[in-house]
């Protein structure tokens, strides 16, 4: 088992100070980054909460809030049916909403009672969710690293992060899954140390995160243990760590039965799980997305041949840089059998690797400024989480990651730092990893062209070899941006400035605006995509595409937006009749969403190009 005096001792070898002890609840008093994360988050947050106009999954969340907030839990039917999955598998024989769990419902419903029903309301606590989990981040990460210079550097990161700062906006669990998963981790920690709180910590936080999004729930906890059994083997220790598990899952238990949550299979699509391509496919889009939104893990490469001889062999290095140039051209080459063959063996010997030294060899992370078990916690809860996710998910989406993204930023403070031996290198890098996407995309671009050139073109969906690849080369090739020009670079911060101080007119926008003006009370509406948006800003009686094959007569008015093929062949035949339905071109284009915060498809200013908005209103 790893010691602590080996990691002692290589400090004190390199001539550099031991790792912090935890500090006392004073000197964490005199510790003036407390004041920098009260100040400066409310205004990176909080600014125009009421812009744009919820989008799909927000007016989802608002929707079943203002129905607790009419009849005490989330009643999905009544005037208005809110479900958007074929057969209506998002609810229960009651019409009761299982789909998702009922926290982030109960939260919103508290902000229209207090507030009323808008858009800004709606949003708000998940706001001041984003702001907490932040200054329990910073907590949690002192307790981890004991490296105060460390955390503050971090939390300077997690605060630059443009997709951390659009998922905590938004009316989602996101915000309440960061803090909750943070929350739990500083309670295992505090158990390991026997510190005050930490049962308390770890069941309240786990307990959240399961009613955020339970699969955080499983990996975390299964990490935990694991870490558990490999560095704290103290009978007392486990036999306790086993009761509040159990604990936790008695609180949690009944209501995965009650959801029937282990049947999530949105619309009908599938899981990684599935199939082993159809995994690594998924884990593919996962990996690219870490590496350009939340760690740029290949600054490691340099930091191996920057290191003493002594602290990295040469074999170590020369087997971490080939499995990392390896692993790049099989994630910007074309998807297939070897492409993605390839990116799971380098992935997979670069893991082993790791894992051998951090048991074996544990002085070489010295440089990192955490210790080695704690060094291990960080990689088992965010290595687990991520298979476990590639596993689980209907689609890769970012936002599953959100939980992860403190520890994400300690490990790009540690890279950084470790690779920086003096003061004004580490700014630079700073400078350049919160002003630009360079260091994220940069390698990526060079080694696309390396591989394919410009005419690589778009990755399909679906891959022609049969060998069952999905969804997540869409994804891949939208974090990629092999649609864009070279040089890739764009400068989030700037961009993110933008959208705190402008306006955006999105397609829900610019319909919504229409249906206000024109629209009579009891007009019926159907359209292809985003019908709870129009639900939530409307006062009309809104039908999804599949709802539209139930109607009895032809919808008053028709949003033909986004996913445009999905409306019934009859409805869209209709359409093409001038005599039964009238075009109206709106101002503005169309995108598949108002405006999602995946960092794949977020648009930070209204879009300036694309096809014509199109509403069709039935002739009187």
């Amino acid at each position: 088992m790893p010691s602590r005096s080996a990691l002692d001792t290589a400090h004190a070898g390199r001539n550099e100070k031991p790792i912090e002890a935890p500090e006392s609840r004073a000197s964490r008093q005199r510790d003036w980054f407390w004041l920098v994360l009260l100040v400066l988050p409310p205004f990176l947050i909080f600014p125009r909460l009421g812009q744009p106009l919820l989008w799909q999954d927000e007016a989802e969340t608002a929707l079943l809030g203002r129905s607790v907030l009419e009849h005490g839990y989330p009643l999905a039917t009544g005037e208005r049916i809110i479900s958007d999955q074929p057969g209506r598998a998002d609810l229960n024989a009651s019409g009761v909403w299982i789909w998702s769990p009922w926290l982030q419902h109960y939260a919103v419903a508290l902000a229209f009672a207090l507030f009323g029903v808008s858009a800004w309301a709606a949003r708000l606590p998940f706001a001041l969710a984003g702001w907490a989990s932040l200054l329990v981040s910073y907590a949690t990460l002192i307790e981890l690293s004991r490296n105060r210079r460390l955390c503050r550097y971090a939390l300077v990161l997690l605060l630059g992060s443009v997709p951390f700062l659009l998922h905590v906006r938004q009316c989602r669990y996101y915000a309440p899954l960061a803090l909750a998963s943070m929350l739990q981790l500083l309670g295992y920690l505090r158990l390991t140390r026997e510190g005050r709180g930490g049962a308390t910590l770890f069941c309240c936080g786990g307990i959240g995160v399961y009613y955020t999004f339970f699969p955080q729930l499983v990996a975390s906890t299964a990490a935990m243990c694991i870490h558990a059994l490999l560095y704290h083997r103290r009978r007392r220790f486990l036999v306790r760590l086993g009761i509040l598990c159990g604990a936790i899952a008695a609180a949690t238990l009944p209501f995965f039965i009650y959801t029937r949550s282990w049947s999530r299979n949105y619309q009908e699509v599938g899981y990684g799980f599935e199939s082993v391509p159809r995994y690594l496919s998924t884990l593919r889009a996962y990996l690219l997305q870490i590496h350009v939104y939340a760690w740029p893990a290949l600054i490691l490469v340099p930091v191996l041949w920057t290191g003493r001889p002594g602290v990295w062999l040469l074999p170590t290095r020369f087997i971490l840089t080939a499995c990392a140039l390896v692993w790049v051209v099989a994630v910007v080459g074309p998807p297939g059998t070897l492409s993605f063959v390839v990116m799971a063996a380098a992935t997979a010997a670069a893991l082993v690797w790791l894992g051998r030294d951090l048991i074996r060899h544990p002085e070489r992370f010295a440089r990192f400024g955490l210790p080695v078990q704690e060094l291990a916690l960080a990689v088992l809860v965010s290595g687990v989480s991520v298979l476990f996710f590639a596993g689980v998910s209907n689609f890769p989406f970012f936002r599953y990651l959100i939980g992860l993204l403190p520890l994400f930023a300690l490990a790009t403070a540690s890279s950084v730092l470790a690779l920086a031996p003096r003061p004004w290198i580490a700014v630079a890098l700073t400078g350049c990893l919160l002003a630009c996407d360079l260091l994220h995309l940069g390698v990526f671009s060079a080694a696309h062209w390396a591989v394919g050139g410009p005419n690589l073109g778009p990755f399909p969906v679906t891959q022609s070899d049969g060998s069952g690849f999905l969804a997540g080369d869409v994804y891949s090739e939208s974090t990629l941006r092999l649609r864009e020009p070279l040089p890739r670079i764009t400068s989030w911060i700037r961009e993110y400035a933008y959208e705190l101080t402008h306006d955006y007119a999105g397609p829900v926008s610019a319909a919504v605006s229409h249906l206000r003006a024109n629209a009579r009370p009891g007009d019926t509406l159907v359209t292809s995509y985003e019908h709870f948006s129009l639900m939530f800003h409307t006062d009309l009686r809104v039908y999804s595409y599949i709802e539209a094959l139930d109607l009895a007569r032809e919808p008053d008015w028709v949003f033909v937006h986004g996913m445009h093929t999905r409306l019934p062949r009859d409805l869209i035949a209709a359409l093409k009749d001038p005599a039964r339905y009238e075009r109206v071109s709106l101002a503005g284009f169309d995108f598949l969403f108002e405006n999602v915060p995946e960092p794949t498809w977020h648009r930070f200013r209204s879009p300036s190009s694309g096809p014509p908005l199109t509403l069709f209103h039935k002739r009187r």
